[in-house]
């Protein structure tokens, strides 16, 4: 699996004259990849625009664009209708903690983990993203909302970061096809995720969630990146509103 990503990370509640002084944040990693797994990867120093996905033709000739909402996508192989190229976006995540940098590694990592590995799986394991109108959404419907707060004027899971990540994507070929209808199209269903695992509906998994290992005979499509549109959301009816759901080899359970 390729993983490779920018960041850019600004305090909530911080004055917009603040962007100048965020800091810039680059990390990569690099492991084999198969069909049947998520592969992301990332070019720091990119130009692509904030709710931009640019489809990259993975021989290194010219890319193109298509528009979805506010992202755009436009990436499946002719040579099969299964598969898919390298499609690159800016995506947001609401945090409580910051990136930290890492000498070792010289990357900006998790505070979390005790060794550089698992800092650097910690940034993406298990978690959900959004567009950047997603995130405001976010931030407005279930962090600042006195009605979604369990202790009264406290954020939801103390959030205090956005963190801004560029991310390249490619899904599996079996998770393509099984979610050949849904949109956006090349991402499988929005999964919900808190504390590092799938959240429960009720008191089983989700059916999306189980198709990631093929748990309690669902097909097994690989983990797969999901998207769906978050517009209808009364609490905060953002336009171009998208979240995504990132899970990783063990995302079934804590």
């Amino acid at each position: 699996m390729w993983r490779r990503f920018g960041l850019l990370c600004f305090l909530i509640g911080a004055p917009l004259g603040s962007a100048s002084r965020a800091a810039h944040l680059t990390m990569m990693v690099s492991k084999e990849s198969t069909d049947s797994a998520t592969t992301t990867t990332a070019s720091s120093g990119s130009s692509t625009a904030a709710g931009t996905v640019t489809a990259a033709n993975t021989d290194g000739s010219s890319s193109s664009t298509g528009t979805v909402g506010s992202t755009t996508t436009n990436s499946s192989s002719s040579s099969s209708g299964w598969h898919m190229t390298a499609v690159t976006s800016v995506q947001a995540r609401v945090q409580g903690d910051a990136p930290v940098w890492n000498e070792e590694a010289q990357m900006w990592l998790s505070k979390y983990g005790d060794t550089t590995e698992v800092a650097y799986m910690n940034n993406l394991d298990t978690v959900n993203t959004a567009s950047v109108e997603g995130a405001l959404m976010f931030v407005q419907a279930e962090g600042i909302n006195v009605n979604e707060q369990s202790v009264k004027c406290q954020r939801k899971n103390n959030m205090q970061y956005i963190v801004f990540y560029e991310i390249t994507i490619v899904q599996p070929t079996y998770g393509i096809k099984y979610y050949e209808s849904h949109t956006p199209p090349e991402y499988g269903e929005f999964v919900a995720m808190d504390g590092a695992k799938c959240t429960d509906e009720g008191s089983d998994l989700p059916e999306d969630c189980k198709v990631y290992y093929g748990l309690d005979g669902e097909m097994d499509i690989g983990p797969m990146v999901g998207s769906n549109l978050q517009t209808s959301d009364p609490r905060a009816p953002y336009p171009g509103n998208y979240w995504f759901s990132f899970p990783n080899s063990c995302a079934q359970e804590l």
